[in-house]
């Protein structure tokens, strides 16, 4: 009886080893990926997504500045000094007894009527971006008058 379960046994155990050899030799590692690996793969997923998320920079300020100068043709250190005059870069910056906010100081007004002109729809003062393509397109439509260090020269001419 012992010699018949000792048999069995090493029967089955040859078996249960030729069936994994097989698997991994003629399936790869598919069948560890599909029995062993799907937590790892959602951690995997995770990581890769939570990296994405915080190794991901939004474009700086310079960049932008940098875009937008070649986008609407206007020299970058004329947006430079515009933004510098005018907010300091600040984009909340109120100034004018409230009236201009932005980095770009832009009254409402102005705002309306450059970004109408340059079809640019609605926008936000206060976002750095809107305020910054405001600038840069009402330059380019020879508009830059609007700004006083352009106005008054110091940051160049109209």
């Amino acid at each position: 009886m012992k010699t018949k379960i000792l048999k069995y046994g090493l029967l089955g155990l040859a078996i249960f080893y030729l069936i994994g050899l097989f698997t991994l030799v003629v399936l790869g590692s598919r069948v560890e990926y599909e029995f062993i690996s799907p937590l790892v793969e959602e951690k995997y997923e995770l990581e890769n997504f939570k990296m994405s998320v915080y190794d991901a920079k939004p474009p700086s300020q310079d960049d932008l500045i940098a875009k937008m100068s070649r986008k609407y043709s206007v020299p970058r250190w004329q947006l430079h000094c515009v933004l510098d005059h005018e907010s300091g870069y600040n984009e909340k910056a109120v100034g004018d007894s409230g009236k201009a906010v932005g980095a770009a100081q832009i009254w409402p007004e102005t705002f309306a009527r450059i970004r109408k002109m340059c079809d640019l729809g609605q926008g936000e003062r206060t976002d750095f971006y809107d305020s910054l393509e405001t600038l840069a397109c009402g330059i380019s439509k020879g508009r830059g008058s609007e700004w006083t260090p352009i106005k008054d020269g110091r940051c160049g001419g109209v």
